[in-house]
Parts: structure tokens; C-alpha cells; sequence
């Protein structure tokens, strides 16, 4: 059992729930790490050479400003403080909030953040063409997944949610458990399939584009003369099914491991017509107080230890073909090829369509955000 879900077992889920939603601050003192005048090497792979180490130690720690839920971004930086004996500052908000505060620090020359961490690729592209990233490639540039950095990684995906029908087992049986998209207009599941509207952030936008774009603007009508119940948060969504106050729904990875993880009685299916997948996209402040410190983190993030740790402390799927897929129960989930991951990021209307995808969504749904 790894350090990350035996803590997860000591906690209420109501906690771990709730945490997604908030706005957090906080840090975490410094652990191990190299001795002084050594580089940091994990299992072979140098990590950051002695001179990037000892210029990271005498900054001491690094700040980061996050849209990951905060349990699970803590559990990460844990393994990394663990591992390198620097400390850790976190900020963690909801990704439009998250922008809003990055984008009004900056403005003001006074961004805190060393490193900045943004699920949402529009946001993040709005960040960088406010100026808040300097281009940094971590060593490890070559393992990420190419087509989605540009030529100074300006920022890159650190990790993949990926979305996920989940369902009460309390109440649902496994045979009887939606399997894919299509499954869920089964006219059983009228009225109970509960899932964040998609103004709820760039992971909801990313799941209801992958939708259109493969089953058409016709399966947004069909889905929405199901009735679905609709809210305005993942947490929200993944607490109603734990409570069984809805039988199925839709969740992501990350969160819907936390809960398996502790014993909530919840499944996942990953959809056979397709499972949208969204990345952290992260990158170095330009004006970053800490920035040695920084490299240092985004170098560890990039390597497989910092990976493993992503997945196994943190619940997200790595973006690295060498690191195994999240666990449940002790059951690896299926990797990114047999879960047929979709990256609707990758598409030009995830950019340029959103906002009149969104308002016809709304129209269609006739749902008021």
C-alpha cells in the first residue's frame, strides 16, 4: 500500500470530497534529499546535477499555485519533498479562479508562484500570452508527449485526468453498469446519471466536446432528454453517487480512486466509445522567487519517480509510456491505449469553438450556470 491512500484510509470521505472544491494554502516542511554537494538521483536517473541541488537548497523551498484537488496535489508534492528535502508552498484553486488570481498577480508584477499548474489548456495558453511562463525543458523533455509541447516548453502535461463513468455498487451490479456513452441514454438511467454541467471547468468542456465531435450535436439533445441531474462540481456529482442519491454518474480518475481507495462504494467504467482525457499543463514562472527550486520540481515531475508518484500518490495517469496506470483496489486500471483515451485538447475547437459550444450546450440542456 503506497503512502498516499493509507493516509486516504485515516481520512472521512466527506473531507477528501470537499477538498476539491476549496481554495487552499499551505506548506510542507522540508524531508530528506540529497547531502550537500550531491546531485538528486532516483533509481539511476539524475533528477538535477549537484550545482541546480545546492542553488535549490539555498533558495529552501518552492511555491506552487495549482488547480488540482488539494488532497491529491499535497500527496505528490509529499513524495517530492520526500525525495529532494525541499519545502513546499500550495495555493490551490478552482482552474478559473486559479487564472484569475495568476492573471491579476502578474499584471500587477507581484505573481507568488514559482511554478504554476492549469487543467485548463485555454486558460494556460491565457496565461502564457500574459507573460507568465519562461521557457524550461526538463531533462526528461523526450519521454512527454511531443505533440502536445512547443519548442521552449513553455508549459508541458504533467499528468492526465481521464473521465469516467462511475456507479454505486450498493445499487448497481456490474452487468447491469453503463459501459459506454450510448449505454447511458438506456432509458433505465432516465432521470439518474449525475454529471457536472460543462461550464464546470476545461475537464467538463474537454468531456462534452469529445462527445459532439465523435457522436455529434444529436447526442447532446439525446443525452439531455434523459434528464440528467446536473451540477455545478465534480465533488458535488461524486458525493451524490457515493450516497447513492443518484446510481451512476460521471467522475474522473483522481477523484473517483480517493474514494474506491478508502471504500466508498463506487466503480468505474472506462467508456468503450472513448474516455476524454485532460493534462495538468505546467510550467515556470517568469519572474518565479524560487527558481532553482522550481527547475527542481519540474525536473522530478517529468522523471519517472516524480510519474510513479503522480500515479500512485496522486491517482492521475502519467503522461509517460514507461510508468504503469493508477491502481484500484490493487487492480491496475487499464493503460491509456486499452482505456481508448481521447484528448480532446488537442482539437483547434477546443480553442476556438468553446464559446459557442458551451452556450448551445446550455440551450440544449437548459441548464442556467
Amino acid at each position: 500500500m503506497n503512502r498516499h491512500r493509507a493516509a486516504l484510509r485515516m481520512g472521512a470521505l466527506a473531507t477528501i470530497i470537499a477538498a476539491t472544491m476549496t481554495a487552499c494554502g499551505g506548506s510542507g516542511g522540508a524531508g530528506g534529499g540529497p547531502a550537500e554537494g550531491e546531485g538528486l538521483v532516483i533509481d539511476g536517473e539524475t533528477i538535477a546535477d549537484a550545482a541546480l541541488v545546492d542553488a535549490a537548497m539555498a533558495e529552501g523551498t518552492v511555491v506552487v499555485y495549482t488547480s488540482v484537488t488539494e488532497q491529491r496535489a499535497r500527496a505528490v508534492l509529499d513524495a517530492f519533498q520526500e525525495d529532494s528535502g525541499l519545502a513546499y508552498e500550495l495555493v490551490r484553486l478552482a482552474g478559473g479562479a486559479l487564472s484569475q488570481r495568476v492573471l491579476s498577480e502578474q499584471a500587477a508584477g507581484q505573481l507568488g508562484a514559482d511554478v504554476v499548474q492549469q487543467s485548463d489548456y485555454s486558460l494556460a495558453i491565457a496565461e502564457k500570452d500574459a507573460g507568465v511562463f519562461a521557457p524550461y525543458c526538463p531533462p526528461d523533455k523526450d519521454k512527454l508527449p511531443q505533440q502536445s509541447i512547443d519548442a521552449e516548453c513553455t508549459f508541458w502535461p504533467a499528468q492526465d485526468g481521464v473521465h469516467v463513468i462511475i456507479y454505486n455498487t450498493e445499487l448497481v451490479s456490474t452487468a447491469d453498469s453503463p459501459k459506454s456513452w450510448d449505454d447511458v441514454l438506456d432509458p433505465r438511467w432516465t432521470g439518474k446519471f449525475n454529471m457536472p454541467y460543462i461550464g464546470t471547468g476545461g475537464s467538463t468542456w474537454a468531456r462534452d466536446l469529445m462527445l459532439r465531435k465523435d457522436k455529434g450535436v444529436e447526442y447532446w439533445r439525446e443525452l439531455a432528454a434523459q434528464n440528467p441531474v446536473l451540477t455545478a462540481s465534480s465533488s458535488t456529482t461524486l458525493e451524490s453517487v457515493v450516497r447513492g442519491e443518484s446510481p451512476v454518474g460521471n467522475a474522473v480518475t483522481g477523484a473517483a480512486l480517493e474514494a474506491i481507495n478508502q471504500g466508498a462504494p463506487i466503480a468505474m467504467n472506462f467508456p468503450t466509445d472513448g474516455a476524454a482525457a485532460y493534462s495538468t499543463w505546467t510550467g515556470l514562472a517568469a519572474e518565479a522567487a524560487h527558481p532553482n527550486a522550481a527547475k527542481v520540481l519540474l525536473n522530478w515531475m517529468a522523471s519517472k519517480a516524480g510519474q510513479t508518484a503522480t500515479v500512485e500518490e496522486g491517482g492521475d495517469y502519467s503522461v509517460r509510456d514507461d510508468v504503469a496506470p493508477p491502481e484500484a483496489n490493487g487492480e491496475a486500471l487499464p493503460t491509456r491505449a486499452e482505456a481508448k483515451l481521447v484528448y480532446p485538447e488537442t482539437f483547434p475547437e477546443y480553442v476556438t469553438e468553446r464559446k459557442t459550444y458551451q452556450a448551445e450546450w446550455l440551450e440544449i440542456f437548459d441548464y442556467q450556470a
